[in-house]
Order: structure tokens, then sequence, then C-alpha cells
């Protein structure tokens, strides 16, 4: 599990990116793919909505509550 601990987000919404490339590859491989169970929550551990509209990125409702992200 990979655990992102967020910065102060002013925004009703925000969203988190996964690269499409990583220097040096050369390659276009959309990591967001390799993804699973992405959750974000507030300090106190309530969930916060997520969805997914782009292959690599998830828009997080409620930002300004967001604590961290997780995911597999």
């Amino acid at each position: 599990m990979v655990t992102v601990n967020a910065p102060k987000i002013t925004t009703d919404k925000t969203i988190f990116h996964i690269p499409k490339t990583v220097p040096g590859t050369y390659s276009t491989d959309n990591y967001g793919k390799f993804i699973d169970d992405l959750k974000a929550t507030d300090s106190k551990g309530v969930a916060l909505a997520t969805k997914k509209p782009m292959n690599n990125s998830w828009e997080i409702s409620n930002a300004k509550k967001l604590a961290k992200v997780t995911y597999l």
C-alpha cells in the first residue's frame, strides 16, 4: 500500500494524478492502470468521494478535508 499525505487544499475538488510516462523511458505506459483501491480520507479516516474521469487521474470531492490518499 502507498500512502500520500496531502498538503492543505483550498478548493472543493482536486485531481490526484499518476504519471503517464516516466522520464527516461520514452514510452507511454499509463501507470494509472496499475492502481487498485484508491481511497481519499479526511483526518479522522472518513472516506471522501472519488471518481476516475481519466486513465491516470482521480477527482476527489470535498478536498478541503483531504488528509491522505492511499492505493495499492
